[in-house]
């Protein structure tokens, strides 16, 4: 995809970033604010992932990476049941608690994504 390329050097250009910054976590786009990078960005980023399987979008967007960036930091994400009509509100909470902006707030592991995530995909 040459647009995410594009967008991917232009993010890397102006601040040393590298990764897919749609799927960027608060940690890695404002670490002086959120921390450093670790396993609860696999975290967030599965939730992401996750988001966009279910509804067909991404959680956050933005025109430039400096907007997606400011999204991501301090933007507020649609439940998923308010995107796509029917999915389960269980699904909200799983989705909200990976998204979490503040590390802390999320799953402390995957085996616990996986859990939550069994224990509501009859109603997905």
């Amino acid at each position: 995809d040459w647009g995410l390329g594009k967008m991917m050097l232009e993010l890397s250009m102006h601040s040393g970033y590298t990764g897919t910054p749609a799927y960027s976590s608060p940690e890695q786009v404002k670490p002086a604010e959120f921390g450093d990078v670790g396993w609860w960005t696999d975290i967030y980023q599965c939730g992401a992932i996750i988001y966009e399987m279910v509804t067909g979008q991404l959680p956050f967007k933005g025109q430039s990476p400096l907007e997606l960036a400011l999204s991501i930091a301090s933007g507020e994400v649609s439940k998923p049941s308010e995107v796509v009509v029917g999915l389960p509100e269980e699904l909200d909470k799983v989705v909200a608690q990976c998204l979490a902006r503040n590390k802390e707030d999320r799953y402390k592991d995957i085996s616990m994504l996986k859990a939550a995530l069994e224990e509501i995909k009859s109603g997905i």
